[in-house]
């Protein structure tokens, strides 16, 4: 059986191949690592600012959007690869989250998020007696 994690994202890929045409939600990609204490996730965000991202969480999900405008619609364009328009991508926490500690900065193209667990969450030692 698969763990639950591995399930959500499996069901994740299998509707966004039903999206919409012109649907962007894999220019989100993603890394997602956890350290004990803390997750963090980090989203490619080219061209993005902090005013451009909406971050949120709610129900344990991490929402992410963001709208990368046209700014050159009167180009005549050969070809073009530079995605724009709006993404957006949620993911599942494995964990619980403190949404109270939640930060995130944005640095060359990169939206880093860190989410501390809840205490619940948190790994503990157990005494053997």
């Amino acid at each position: 059986m698969l763990p639950a994690y591995t399930m959500l994202h499996e069901l994740g890929s299998i509707l966004d191949t039903f999206a919409e045409p012109g649907y962007k939600n894999d220019y989100l990609q993603l890394q997602f690592k956890d350290d004990g204490e803390k997750v963090g996730v980090r989203f490619n965000v080219p061209g993005a600012s902090m005013e451009d991202v909406d971050l949120q969480l709610e129900n344990n999900i991490l929402k992410i959007s963001f709208e990368k405008k046209q700014n050159d619609q009167d180009v005549h364009y050969i070809r073009r690869e530079r995605p724009y328009g709006t993404f957006s991508k949620a993911i599942k926490m494995p964990y619980r989250i403190d949404p109270d500690r939640i930060s995130a900065h944005i640095k060359n193209g990169v939206l880093y998020v860190t989410l501390e667990k809840a205490e619940e969450a948190k790994p503990k030692k157990i005494e053997i007696r």
